[in-house]
């Protein structure tokens, strides 16, 4: 027999946006009931999820979609230098694998730089093995 719970409504704030929202006991306990958590976030902003815009990649040339929630997630996090990606996952993953295999995983720092000599880099010939600076 199912019981109906009808204690008050929680009021929570949204961890995307921050407006407050409701959370009625009725989708909390059917929640609860299916082994979910109560909402972190607005139906504004889970309707985000949602809506997708497509993009065309410069290498393939193939579609792909970005979220408006992943959009505005980016935006926060990278400010007005924000722009939308021009490469598809698949074209990213490959040019990175590919730029992983030419570049060494060393610290690049330049030649004359204070640091060059703890970079690992030195030139051909000379071993700085120890790590520390020429005296």
């Amino acid at each position: 027999m199912e019981t109906r719970n009808e204690g008050q409504p929680k009021f929570k704030v949204c961890t995307f946006c921050g407006d407050t929202f409701k959370v009625t006991a009725s989708l909390s306990a059917r929640l609860t009931s299916m082994g979910y958590d109560d909402p972190v976030r607005c139906t504004k902003c889970n309707a985000m999820k949602k809506e997708v815009i497509t993009l065309k990649c410069h290498d393939c040339n193939n579609d792909f979609t970005l979220s408006m929630m992943q959009k505005a997630i980016m935006q926060k996090k990278f400010g007005e230098k924000y722009r939308d990606p021009l490469y598809c996952k698949k074209c990213r993953t490959q040019w990175i694998s590919e730029r992983g295999k030419k570049h060494d995983k060393r610290k690049i720092v330049p030649e004359g730089h204070p640091d060059w000599e703890f970079s690992g880099i030195t030139k051909k010939g000379e071993g700085n093995k120890n790590g520390k600076r020429k005296a």
